[in-house]
C-alpha cells in the first residue's frame, strides 16, 4: 500500500487557466534535453470531443510534433505515453520504439482512444 505523497512532476499547457506549472507551446517547451524519465501527455483533439465527432481545428497538437518534443525532454531509456484518437506511426523518425499499444473506450460518445506507448532509444 503506498502511504506517501505523490509528486506529479511538471505539467505543461499553452493556457494560463489551465494552472499547469510551465505555460508554452507543446511543441517548444522551455525544458532541457532528456530531463525527465517518463512523458505522458493527453492533448486535446478537437472542440466537443466528449459529446460528438467534429472537424479538427489545425491549430490542436499534431500527434508527430507532441512524440518528437516528448522524445527530446525524456532521457534515453524513459517511457512516453500519448493518449490520442490515432495510432501514431511517426515513432521511426523521434528515437524511440514502440512498446506498447492500449485501445481505451472513453468518455459519453464511447469513443476509442489510443494510449501510444514508446521507449527512448538513443
Amino acid at each position: 500500500m503506498f502511504s506517501g505523497s505523490l509528486d506529479w512532476g511538471t505539467t505543461t499547457d499553452i493556457r494560463p487557466e489551465s494552472g499547469a506549472t510551465i505555460i508554452a507551446p507543446y511543441d517548444a517547451l522551455p525544458i532541457p534535453d532528456e530531463t525527465y524519465d517518463m512523458v505522458i501527455a493527453d492533448p486535446p483533439y478537437n472542440r466537443g470531443f466528449a459529446s460528438q465527432w467534429i472537424t479538427h481545428d489545425r491549430n490542436l497538437p499534431i500527434p508527430k510534433r507532441i512524440l518528437h518534443e516528448a522524445a527530446r525532454v525524456t532521457k534515453k531509456g524513459g517511457i512516453i505515453a500519448v493518449l490520442h484518437i490515432i495510432l501514431i506511426p511517426a515513432y521511426k523518425t523521434a528515437h524511440v520504439r514502440r512498446i506498447g499499444l492500449h485501445a481505451i473506450l472513453c468518455e459519453e460518445n464511447n469513443s476509442v482512444r489510443l494510449l501510444n506507448v514508446f521507449r527512448r532509444t538513443d
